[in-house]
Formats: structure tokens, sequence, C-alpha cells
């Protein structure tokens, strides 16, 4: 494994300095992801506040949550490019930096359209943190552990959304979800010092390419097992984000539940998915020998039916059971980021990594976009029950669609 030059390296405190530095490097990957997660989340677990502050339809979650992703549709394939030119350290950084004006303007905002306008201005800003901190854990390990390191990293969503779950919603019944918006920037802030003291790139980061970007994307996609992947991530990671949009709002409007208790129940599959990140990543590595998409079927068919079991929930449902649920979300629908993105970075190559995360974003951001809306308006005709079974039966069809379709490659 190649060191940074002499001139590169930046020295780490003594407890980080006896530590070898592929595993900084993950945490630091991880930290990046929390600050990214951190303002998505912080919105997801505030929406009844925001519903009711502004007076706004059950449709409002899939609307901003499709902001938030539309805005960072080019972004993402621009950030991918620049980390592979650049380097992680300064797209992450001038990323995060970006994002707090926006933030700021959320937390002001007077009408819906104001509202939406900032989250696509978040998401613009922030989508390049994905692909950058990515390709973090794809130079600084082998491929026999980054299933492993990147499930790790993956949990950076989930440890977000878990402190988010558990601290804000409590934050706006004493204050305002606008405080609440305020105050998460100071997570913010944090990792920016952190990832700015601490990480320094590989020297093999920095790819010389002179290849168009777009280009470069549309050439990945000509292979089957790039486009069958991406494919199957539009509509699963679409699936999820209902999750992140609508289950609290769910537990609100279906059984009835507290806005705080409906968050902790949330809690708990962030909780759950922190296992579920890391669990699936060893086992693509240690049980399934690098094989990621056995791992990505068995993923989707256990979300299937805990997207099955959410429609039996209702007014009156034991406690016991929702709880279950929401672990079961959490080992599934919430917990296969990590090994998908080490499948799409090992399809495209070390070269591509940063192109490829970043730009099918663009494809996988068209499902992010339009299932949760659609979400919304099957909730808003028919009602809850049968939008999770609609949610259930998508599940069923793309996984079987990638069991059948896909290939993993052989690991470099």
């Amino acid at each position: 494994m190649t060191e940074p030059s002499p001139r590169r390296r930046i020295p780490l405190p003594a407890f980080l300095a006896s530590i070898p530095y592929p595993f900084v490097a993950v945490a630091l990957a991880t930290a990046m992801q929390t600050g990214d997660a951190w303002v998505f989340n912080s919105i997801s677990v505030l929406y009844p506040f925001i519903q009711d502050d502004m007076g706004l339809s059950v449709i409002l979650p899939g609307l901003t949550t499709g902001a938030l992703l539309l805005g960072g549709m080019g972004t993402a394939l621009f950030g991918g490019y620049l980390a592979d030119l650049w380097g992680v350290k300064r797209v992450v950084v001038l990323s995060l930096i970006a994002v707090i004006l926006p933030v700021l303007g959320f937390a002001i905002s007077v009408n819906i359209w104001m509202l939406l306008a900032m989250a696509m201005l978040i998401g613009a800003v922030s989508s390049p943190v994905y692909p950058a901190s990515s390709r973090a854990v794809m130079d600084w390990l082998s491929p026999r552990a980054r299933g492993l390191g990147m499930g790790i990293k993956q949990t950076g969503p989930s440890i977000a959304g878990t402190l988010a779950a558990v601290s804000l919603p409590a934050l706006a019944t004493a204050f305002s979800w606008r405080w609440a918006m305020i105050v998460a920037i100071g997570y913010v802030v944090l990792i920016i010092v952190v990832v700015q003291a601490f990480y320094r790139d590989r020297s093999v980061t920095r790819t010389r390419t002179s290849m168009i970007p777009l280009r470069a994307l549309l050439e990945l996609m000509q292979d089957r097992a790039m486009a069958v992947t991406v494919t199957w991530a539009a509509i699963f990671v679409g699936l999820q984000l209902i999750i992140f949009s609508y289950f609290i709002v769910f537990l609100v409007q279906g059984p009835g539940l507290s806005p705080v208790s409906a968050g902790w129940y949330m809690a708990v599959a962030l909780v759950a998915s922190l296992v579920g990140r890391v669990m699936w990543g060893l086992i693509s590595d240690a049980v399934f020998g690098g094989r990621r998409v056995v791992v990505l079927v068995i993923v989707g068919a256990g979300a299937a039916g805990m997207m099955l079991a959410t429609s039996f929930i209702e007014p009156g449902t034991g406690g016991w059971y929702i709880a279950l649920v929401a672990a079961g979300h959490g080992i599934s629908s919430l917990s296969a980021a990590g090994v998908l993105t080490v499948l799409i970075s090992e399809i495209a190559g070390q070269e591509r990594v940063g192109i490829a995360l970043g730009g099918t974003q663009i494809f996988i951001r068209i499902g992010m976009i339009t299932i949760p809306p659609l979400f919304g308006v099957i909730v808003a005709t028919w009602g809850y029950p049968t939008a999770w079974i609609v949610a259930s039966a998508a599940a069923v069809l793309v996984t079987t669609g990638l069991a059948v379709l896909s290939r993993s490659p052989r690991s470099a």
C-alpha cells in the first residue's frame, strides 16, 4: 500500500498516529458521510413539525425529499469527477461549507416554495460528499476489505439519523423546528474541522484523466452489469427513501403515535441499520468472497417482507411489533448502501470510482425523486396499507431482475 509523499503528510495526534492510517481513513470517511446525511435526516425527522407549522399536506415529505435529491443530480457527477482529479479532502470540505447557508434559508422559509428551493440548493451543494467519501474507502482499502470498510462508512447516515431522531424532535417540541435546524448546523461545522485537520489523500487518488465526465459515464453504462445494478439501485434506494420520508409521519398518522415516540421507533430502525450495513459488508467479503450481487438480492428480499409487514400496523398495534418492523427495516431496507457502493465501484474500476459513483447518482436519483412523491399520492388516494403493499411488490420485482441479470465482477 503506497504511502503519501512526505510533503503531503499531515501530522496526526498521538492517539491516531499509532493506528494504521487505512483505519483512520475509514473513520474519517464515515464522519464525512455523517456530515452530509445529518442535514437530510434533520429535515426528515422534523417533517411533522413543519407540516403543522405551515399547514402543509401529506405530500410534503415526498416533495421535499424529491427536491433535495433533484438538486444533486448533476453536482454528484461533477463532484465525483473532481474527487478523482483533486482528491477527497478538498471536495468534502468545500461541499460541507457550502451547505450551511441554504440550511439557514430552509430554517427561515415562509412558504413551501422557499422550502423546496432551499432543499434543492442543499442537495446541489452536498451531493459531492457521497462519491468523494466513497473514493476515500476505495483508495485506502484492499479489495477483500472494501465491503466491510464501505459498510462501516455507510453507517454515517444511520449515525446521523439516530442522533437527529432522538434529539431534534424534542428540541423542536421545546422551541421550534426552525431553531432545531439552526442548532443542527453546529454538527456540520464540527465535521468540517475534523476532516480538514486529520484526513489526507493518498497519492494515487488524483487521477490524471482528460475524459469528459458525461462521456465516461455513458461508456460505463454500456456495461450490462452496471446498467442492471443501477436500475435496481434506482428503485430500491427510492423505496429506502420512503422509510426516511414517511415512516415517522406514518406512525403519527396511522397508529396515532406522538412525533417523539415515532422518532424513537425511527431511531430503532437506524440503530439496526448500523448493524446491518457493517454485517452485510462483512458477509460480502468473508462469506461470499466479494459476490456483492448475492448479498443485495438477500437484502432486497428482506426489504420486501418488511414493507409488507408495515402494512399491518394500525391503531392498537403493539409496540413490540412496531419495534420489530422498525428493526427489520434497519437490517434490510436501510442497509444496502455499502455493498451497492462497492459493487458499482468494482464494476467501474479504480481509475473511475468518483465518476462512476457520482454519475450513476443521476440515474439512481430518478427513482429517489419520483418514488417518495408517488408513495405519497398512493397514500392520499388509497391509504397507507395499499401504499406499503405496492412498495413491497416493487421490491420483489426489481430484486428478481437483479438476481437474474446482474453479476459480481472479479475483485482487483
